[in-house]
């Protein structure tokens, strides 16, 4: 059963990755990012009404701030260094450097250093597709370097 189940997750995540890649292509990546998270939020909301009954889990502020955070951080900015990944180097040296990475590094940094390829494709975009990033990118990559700074450095 787990041998099983280990093969289909593996074709499900072979197909995903390929699909995203072509989607990527077509509409660019950060596009791909946005609707994609989207419909998650909403397939999410769905199931949250239909097996809990409401819309929103019941949580006091501080959980809500994380929960808001790590949405952020996981859909927002550690898929779309996926799916640029997947678009500019391609889905299988994409998710080969995402799995050498954390075979090879702590787990914690690996995920750490991997949230900064957003910022990492910045001069890429540059040089290859010619777009220029205005001030509130700057100021995002800015703010994830500090961050990553900070956490390394305590």
């Amino acid at each position: 059963m787990g041998e099983s189940a280990a093969i289909l997750t593996s074709c499900l995540w072979t197909g995903s990755s390929l699909l995203f890649t072509s989607a990527g292509r077509k509409i660019g990546f950060f596009s791909l990012n946005a609707y994609r998270s989207a419909i998650a939020v909403g397939l999410l909301g769905c199931a949250h009404v239909v097996l809990l009954g409401s819309l929103l889990p019941v949580a006091n502020s501080g959980q809500w701030l994380w929960m808001g955070l790590s949405g952020i951080i996981g859909l927002g900015v550690g898929d779309f260094g996926l799916f640029a990944s997947y678009v500019l180097i391609g889905p299988f040296a994409g998710m080969t450097l995402s799995m050498v990475a954390v075979a090879y590094a702590q787990t914690g940094i690996a995920q750490t250093l991997m949230s900064l390829m957003p910022v990492m494709i910045i001069p890429v975009i540059w040089i290859i597709y010619k777009e220029r990033t205005n001030w509130r990118g700057i100021l995002g990559a800015s703010i994830a370097v500090i961050g990553v700074a900070i956490l390394f450095l305590t």
